[in-house]
């Protein structure tokens, strides 16, 4: 019980989501990105959701922390 406790907190720990704002339109893009899995020059998420909307844009990651 003690061993799914702490994977538990790990995920807590190292997984997030961000929201962010851009008031330069120069800079507004449209974009998704998504992955499963880190390529060897990242952190080794295991899944990545980014969303770029104009304005606005979030970011989610799911890690445990195993890199």
């Amino acid at each position: 019980m003690g061993d799914k406790i702490k994977k538990i907190n790990d995920y807590f720990r190292y997984s997030g989501i961000w929201i962010g704002f851009v008031f330069n339109p120069a800079h507004w893009l449209f974009d998704l990105d998504t992955s499963i899995g880190g390529s060897d020059d990242e952190i080794k998420h295991i899944f990545k959701f980014n969303l770029t909307f104009g304005f606005v844009w979030v970011r989610i990651i799911i890690d445990n922390g195993e890199w």
